[in-house]
């Protein structure tokens, strides 16, 4: 039986073209770097691979001349810029994503090495989706009233995208080029480096923890604990989803926060019943950082005056509040597992 189709070189040149095409990967491209701690594993070896052209580029000329065709590089797009790192972007099938600490440099159009709103408005039209990762996701770190200065849940709204995909964990995996493409979770050929994942998709993950248990290489710490804990038994998927709905939900109470001051210093023109905006808990003793999402009370009318985040929450029946819920991010989350090949 023949193991090779020996006739491709036979067929019209547009569809050799079309093949090509689809043999193209769908990655994660970085537009700027991580900062990373040291015993972070993955990162560098993710990245450099990530920016270089895709498997098939590496054929023949005629398919490398395919991919440099529908690809942009950081020369194209800002070959001034350097804050831009090396990467290889293919408009419409490639995600961008940013990492949190460089944010700062986004705020002025005209900063130094940094990247302007338009350019990252640009960027979101020419791809098919866009991503930011958060170095703190997790907002209960913070006590709800110091939320204004909580910088992980500010970020969204200041790159201008529009609902961008935001990334709770980074989850390096060690494992061989061979069981990478036998696993196809990094792309047909391996050349999707960091791919982004719905953390309520158990079987998903189960998939990647198979991987890390089958590679028989070690693995980083944080990767080892991240299965354990979220993954691997039903326990583990229970409270990953009640993590990812309770993250979800507070980060929507965030926002709502941040218009509810507008409002009110606006004096409430136009809301009805501003004192029913916030529904308060039996939660009185004030010592917990975030709250229980299973011991809210009933619906304590709330002075419009001023709020305690850590007793309330929105009420949902409230207009005003189902207007504005519905006007915001959804706020998706993702998991970025990412593939390194190194020997850390």
């Amino acid at each position: 039986m023949a193991t090779e189709f020996t006739l491709f070189v036979r067929l019209p040149a547009e569809l050799r073209t079309m093949i090509w095409e689809l043999c193209l990967p769908s990655r994660v491209v970085e537009i700027n770097h991580p900062h990373w701690p040291k015993l972070h594993c993955g990162s560098n070896w993710a990245s450099r691979h990530n920016s270089l052209p895709p498997a098939i580029a590496h054929v023949s000329s005629e398919a490398r001349g395919v991919a440099e065709k529908l690809a942009l590089t950081n020369k194209d797009l800002d070959p001034g810029n350097s804050l831009l790192g090396r990467f290889w972007f293919q408009p419409l099938k490639d995600t961008i994503m940013m990492y949190r600490p460089d944010f700062v440099l986004f705020q002025e159009a005209n900063n130094d090495g940094g990247l302007s709103l338009q350019s990252l408005k640009d960027l979101e039209k020419l791809a098919r989706g866009t991503a930011i990762y958060f170095d703190q996701t997790y907002m209960w770190y913070y006590p709800r009233e110091d939320w204004d200065e909580c910088h992980s849940i500010q970020s969204a709204p200041v790159t201008g995208w529009d609902d961008p995909l935001l990334i709770m964990y980074a989850i390096p995996i060690h494992a061989t080029t061979a069981q990478v493409i036998a696993s196809q979770l990094f792309g047909n050929f391996g050349d999707e480096c960091i791919k982004l994942s719905d953390p309520l998709d158990s079987q998903l993950m189960e998939r990647y923890r198979q991987l890390c248990l089958q590679s028989g290489l070690p693995q980083s710490a944080s990767t080892t604990d991240f299965f354990h804990m979220c993954a691997g038994s039903p326990e583990g998927v229970s409270d990953m989803s009640k993590m990812v709905h309770t993250w979800i939900g507070d980060s929507k109470t965030h926002e709502l926060r941040k218009r509810w001051k507008a409002a009110k210093a606006n004096d409430f023109i136009g809301i009805p019943w501003p004192e029913n905006i916030w529904v308060g808990s039996d939660l009185d003793d004030g010592t917990s950082d975030r709250p229980d999402m299973d011991t809210y009370g009933g619906a304590l009318a709330v002075p419009p005056g001023s709020i305690d985040m850590n007793k309330v929450r929105p009420n949902e029946m409230h207009p005003w509040v189902r207007e504005t819920l519905a006007s915001i991010s959804s706020f998706t989350p993702r998991l970025m597992f990412q593939w390194c090949g190194a020997d850390c």
